[in-house]
C-alpha cells in the first residue's frame, strides 16, 4: 500500500525529467519570441567552401533578404512554432534558373544570439538541406 501513495509523485517526477531534460531549445519557444531572436543579418555559412558568400536578413515586417554577389532577393517569411518544432516558411523569394530554390517551410534545428541552423526535406526523397548563419554583429 505504501508504494500506490508513491506512485503519483514519481509519476509527476517522470513527467517532469521527460520534459524538461531535453537539450533542444525551440521547444517551448513562442512565435514573437522566434521573430525577435531572427531580426537582423546572418551570414550563410558556405559548404562547401567554394560556394559565394550569402547573407539573409530578417526584419519585423515579416520581409526577409537574402543577398549573394551583390544581389538583392526579397520574399516573405512566417513563423510557426508547436510544443515540438519551430519552423519558418519562406515564400517568393525570387529562384535564380540554376540556383536552389529556398522557399519552403525550413525546420529550425537551433537558434540562439549567434548560431541559426535551419533544415528542409524538399521532397522527401532527395535528403535533407541543412543551413547554418553565423550571426552578424
Amino acid at each position: 500500500m505504501k508504494t500506490l501513495r508513491h506512485l503519483p509523485v514519481l509519476i509527476m517526477t517522470l513527467c517532469f525529467v521527460a520534459l524538461f531534460s531535453c537539450s533542444k531549445e525551440e521547444y517551448f519557444k513562442s512565435e514573437s519570441g522566434i521573430k525577435k531572436q531572427l531580426q537582423g543579418s546572418w551570414s550563410l555559412i558556405p559548404i562547401p567552401r567554394t560556394n559565394p558568400d550569402q547573407n539573409w536578413a530578417f526584419n519585423n515586417s515579416a520581409k526577409m533578404t537574402r543577398s549573394e554577389n551583390g544581389l538583392d532577393y526579397t520574399g516573405d517569411f512566417n513563423v510557426h512554432t508547436t510544443i515540438s518544432k519551430a519552423e519558418i516558411k519562406i515564400e517568393n523569394l525570387l529562384v535564380v534558373s540554376g540556383q536552389f530554390d529556398y522557399n519552403g517551410t525550413w525546420q529550425i534545428v537551433q537558434l540562439d544570439d549567434d548560431f541559426l541552423i535551419i533544415a528542409n526535406d524538399r521532397d522527401g526523397t532527395s535528403g535533407i538541406k541543412q543551413l547554418e548563419f553565423t550571426k552578424k554583429k
